[in-house]
């Protein structure tokens, strides 16, 4: 019985490789759940550079207002208020990180290479 359901299973995988939806031509965006994915390489690198420098932004974010929680609440305690300052100095760090990353990705490849 396992047997029979087996080649079922690849039969039909066979017809839906076969003949299911078209692959994307070059230019074309494929849908999904993250959105509108481009098909080509230099859209999809654009795609996944600009993707992650929105989430790291994200996160930046969420741990300035982290470490503003811890100082609000380190209630004039030394070590909490330094493990407060320390985060949020961090955070702003690795924001300016990201946004001079931005400014050399754009020199390098739109100003200098013109690669996109």
């Amino acid at each position: 019985m396992w047997n029979i359901k087996k080649h079922i299973i690849s039969f039909l995988s066979i017809l839906i490789v076969l003949f299911g939806k078209p692959v994307p031509v070059y230019g074309q965006r494929v849908p999904t759940a993250l959105g509108n994915i481009p098909a080509d390489p230099a859209g999809l690198a654009g795609w996944v550079l600009t993707s992650s420098i929105e989430v790291a932004g994200g996160i930046a974010f969420l741990l300035m207002a982290y470490g503003g929680f811890l100082f609000l609440t380190s209630a004039g305690d030394p070590n909490k208020l330094q493990e407060a300052t320390d985060v949020i100095m961090s955070a702003i760090a690795g924001l300016l990180m990201i946004i001079f990353s931005v400014f050399l990705l754009r020199l390098i490849g739109y100003d200098i290479l013109k690669i996109f």
